[in-house]
């Protein structure tokens, strides 16, 4: 692992075997949470924000409004392309595989193929 940041260690579980590539992100900033499964995959320049920043006081600058912690939940056995971003409040489920570059924003259901911006199931991996 070449480049790994991870923000609020303290927040964040890494499974048994799992590969994180080059330049990795997991933001656990805010009291958010992050788990990646056993032996998924991580592909390199993937981020996780399992927070996003408060913005709804017009009278307040959004720097000054903190965050609103969530969570990032990845299964076991899953593969999470190169250049993915995932957002707070997300479960990718078991074996399922994230295209690179696709950004996800909602739920994947165990066993699913996902790409896009925002990602979208595409199929399963199940054939069914």
């Amino acid at each position: 692992m070449t480049g790994l940041t991870i923000l609020r260690p303290a927040g964040v579980f890494i499974g048994d075997g799992v590969y994180l590539g080059r330049n990795v992100l997991l933001d656990a900033a805010g009291d958010g949470t992050i788990h990646l499964g056993d032996k998924s995959i991580v592909g390199a320049y993937t981020a996780m924000f399992a927070n996003n920043h408060s913005f709804m006081d017009l009278n307040k600058p959004i720097i000054e409004q903190g965050y609103i912690p969530g969570k990032i939940f990845i299964g076991d056995n899953c593969w999470i392309g190169s250049h993915v971003v995932i957002l707070r409040t997300v479960t990718i489920g078991h074996g399922s595989v994230v295209g690179a570059g696709s950004v996800v924003t909602k739920d994947i259901p165990p066993m699913s193929i996902a790409a896009g911006n925002p990602a979208k199931v595409i199929r399963s991996r199940d054939g069914k």
